[in-house]
């Protein structure tokens, strides 16, 4: 298939909608055109851009044009139920302004605002992402848009890929997203097995020096939010509602420890489940020094392994989820004569119990602090960064309250246990009453 000659045929018989002129002829911007190679030449494309570039117009399109000419059934999903329907639209545009002969091929039934069915018996199918969605049916194309920002990514994207027949075309989407939810599109990007493209808002034309002074005014000059919203970077994110800021993590990630290396602190994270990891994060002052990632481990091996790496770094205290065959590990530690052992309940009242809902909230906010205050020094690990932006909200009794474990594993495709050994490390000297 010709990607010039497919651009000249959008080019000549596409419309879309705009918000401020109706419905007007397509133009594709010359990244659109790429994009249209890309996706031609390659059955799996992983797109990182910018919010107001058309991308998931031009990818609609496209796969609309294509269920029209040579068959198969399309999907679009997207991580809201308005956004869903908002590129069904895209697609309804597209048929209902083509020009004769072309007309022809797009006549169509449609029974819902998220289905249509082709005079080619091609279905058209627009969903509302979730683990549960594009069972019933079995798409040629895919269309996956804003990938990053999908609840249960990894359980949704099993349950929409799975809908596929041998040789989906899939395109996934998204502007970025650094917290939990975008570990799965990352992964996508860094896949050899997809063709990676980056397009920021430069794409758009219309962008101009103006236009971003406008964008960030409407933005309250947040330069990292324009930064993660249009400039497609996975390195800047907007504090949000992310515990510890991503510019923090990074800062701690690159910074060289200073002042006294004591206390010695041993924290461990135990494995609750098969999948789960035992975590094990040794502490010097201010910095972790390592940690080790360990799979597989019943609680006698998790106690003599915590007791070893306690005496060979002198360690003063060994702080230990208590929860579960957490405490388990506890009574051996004891019983082995390890010193400093202290169990921590993060389900237990907190110290401040006015201000935060349980014990975790109240030491992932001493973590934060430590974190805005440069006063910690961490490995430069993207998985750990990836957990140490959980997400907080407050309570209806207006507490802080944190990401659940169970959430965050369902966001990120595995337990933040790196996170939770991190945190259990500074727990000792984590919470001020406020």
């Amino acid at each position: 298939m010709n990607a010039d000659k497919v651009c000249k045929i959008l080019e000549h018989i596409g419309h879309v909608r705009t918000q401020d002129q109706g419905v007007i002829p397509l133009v594709l911007f010359p990244w659109q055109k790429e994009y249209v190679h890309a996706k031609l030449d390659n059955d799996l494309v992983a797109l990182l851009k910018s919010r107001e570039i058309g991308s998931s117009t031009v990818a609609t399109i496209l796969d609309t044009f294509l269920a029209m000419v040579y068959g198969g059934d399309d999907g679009i999903a997207s991580y809201k139920k308005e956004s869903a329907k908002a590129l069904f639209e895209v697609a309804d545009v597209f048929l209902d302004n083509l020009p004769e002969p072309w007309n022809l091929l797009a006549k169509r039934t449609k029974d819902t605002d998220f289905h249509m069915t082709l005079i080619n018996g091609s279905h058209i199918t627009a969903f509302e992402m979730s683990p549960t969605v594009g069972r019933s049916f079995r798409a040629k194309r895919l269309v996956l848009s804003e990938v990053a920002f999908w609840k249960n990514p990894r359980e949704s994207w099993q349950a929409i890929t799975g809908s596929g027949v041998a040789g989906t075309s899939i395109v996934a989407e998204s502007t970025p997203n650094p917290g939990p939810e975008g570990a799965l599109f990352e992964s996508l990007l860094d896949n050899e097995g997809w063709y990676r493209m980056e397009q920021d808002y430069h794409g758009n034309l219309a962008h101009t020096e103006k236009w971003k002074v406008a964008k960030l005014a409407e933005l309250d000059g947040d330069v990292e939010r324009f930064a993660q919203e249009y400039e497609c970077s996975l390195n800047k994110a907007s504090a949000n509602k992310s515990v510890i800021p991503l510019a923090s993590i990074l800062a701690a990630m690159g910074r060289v420890p200073t002042g006294s290396d004591l206390p010695h602190i041993l924290g461990i994270d135990v494995a609750r489940f098969g999948s789960d990891n035992s975590v094990f994060t040794v502490r010097h002052g201010n910095a972790v020094l390592k940690q080790e990632i360990i799979h597989g481990m019943d609680v006698m091996q998790v106690a003599k392994h915590g007791r070893d790496m306690a005496a060979a770094d002198h360690s003063e205290g060994v702080n230990v989820d208590e929860i579960g065959i957490g405490s388990g590990v506890v009574d051996a530690l004891n019983d082995m004569g390890v010193q400093g052992v202290h169990g921590v309940n993060v389900a237990e009242s907190a110290w401040n119990s006015e201000k935060f809902a349980n014990r975790k909230a109240e030491l992932y906010w001493g973590l934060r602090e430590r974190f805005l205050n440069n006063d910690i020094c961490i490995p430069d690990d993207k998985d750990l960064q990836r957990e140490l932006m959980v997400t907080f909200d407050y309570t209806i009794t207006g507490k802080i309250a944190i990401m659940s474990k169970e959430k965050a594993k369902e966001s990120l495709g595995r337990s933040p246990d790196r996170a939770e050994s991190l945190m259990l490390a500074f727990a000792p000297m984590l919470c001020v009453v406020v």
